[in-house]
């Protein structure tokens, strides 16, 4: 899967996870960025498991 898949896929179940634990709309579209800024960072290294 490709990166931009990967966003597309998950960004809204990720964004909607992350505003349920912190009940903040700005902090919740910044934890989301950096959960996919990290996860691109890392793709090299992923295995798939």
């Amino acid at each position: 899967m490709d990166i931009e898949s990967m966003y597309r896929n998950y960004h809204d179940d990720v964004y909607a996870f992350v505003l349920s634990l912190t009940q903040s709309v700005s902090l919740a579209e910044d934890m989301t960025s950096e959960t996919f800024l990290k996860a691109i960072q890392s793709i090299d290294s992923f295995d798939g498991k």
